[in-house]
C-alpha cells in the first residue's frame, strides 16, 4: 500500500532525527580519543593542528559539490553516499598508522560530513513544508545528543578500549544503522530535487 505524502514526510522526520542523532555520534566519536591517537601514530603538537585541516579541507570540498550531487542525484542518493562515506573515515581514522593515513581519513569523514549535513537540512526543510510543522531545532538537538553521548561514552571507556577498537566499531555499528535510514527519505517526486542539474 502506498503512502500518502504527509506519511512519507513523517516517515522522513522520523529517520532525521536518527540520522542527525549518528551525526553527532560520528563527527565526535575521535574527539576523546585525541590524546591516544595523537601519541599511537607519534605527532607532534604541531602535526596534530595540521592533521586537523584534513577534516576541514573535506568539509570544504564537500560543501561545493554537494548542491550539484543533490540537484544531479536527488536527496535519498545523495544521504545514502554520504552516511556510508562519513563513518568508513572514522573507520578509516581507527586504522590510520602514520600522519598521511589519518589526514586522508579526517579528509574523508569531513567530505562525508558536510554532504550528510546540507543534505539533511535539505530533506528537513522539505519535511517541514510536508508536515506542516517546525522540526529543525529538533534535528540540531539531535545532533547535539550524539555528539555528547558519544564523548561521555569514548572517554568512560578510554581505559577499556583502545582507540581502533572504539572508532572502526562506531563506524561500523553507525553505517548498519545509516543503511536503513536513508532508505527512509522523501522519494524524488516530493524532495523537489529530482535529478535535474539544468540549473547547478
Amino acid at each position: 500500500m502506498s503512502l500518502t505524502a504527509m506519511e512519507q514526510g513523517t516517515r522522513a522526520r522520523n529517520s532525521l532525527w536518527a540520522i542527525f542523532f549518528l551525526m553527532g555520534v560520528v563527527s565526535m566519536g575521535w574527539v576523546p580519543r585525541i590524546p591516544e591517537i595523537k601519541e599511537a601514530i607519534g605527532l607532534t603538537n604541531s602535526q596534530l593542528g595540521l592533521v586537523l585541516i584534513g577534516s576541514t579541507s573535506g568539509a570544504v570540498a564537500g560543501a561545493q559539490l554537494a548542491g550539484r550531487m543533490i540537484h544531479s542525484y536527488g536527496t535519498k542518493r545523495v544521504i545514502g553516499f554520504a552516511s556510508f562515506v562519513m563513518p568508513f573515515g572514522l573507520i578509516a581514522m581507527g586504522a590510520a598508522r602514520t600522519f598521511v593515513e589519518l589526514f586522508l581519513a579526517l579528509f574523508l569523514m569531513g567530505f562525508g560530513y558536510a554532504n550528510l549535513d546540507i543534505t539533511g537540512n535539505t530533506v528537513a526543510v522539505e519535511v517541514e513544508n510536508l508536515v506542516d510543522r517546525k522540526w529543525m531545532v529538533s534535528f540540531h538537538g539531535c545532533w547535539s545528543v550524539g555528539a555528547f553521548a558519544t564523548t561521555v561514552l569514548g572517554g568512560s571507556i578510554a581505559h577499556a578500549v583502545d582507540p581502533r577498537e572504539n572508532l572502526i566499531g562506531v563506524g561500523i555499528v553507525s553505517i548498519l544503522f545509516f543503511i536503513p535510514l536513508s532508505r527512509y527519505m522523501l522519494p524524488p517526486d516530493l524532495d523537489n530535487h529530482k535529478g535535474d542539474d539544468k540549473d547547478s
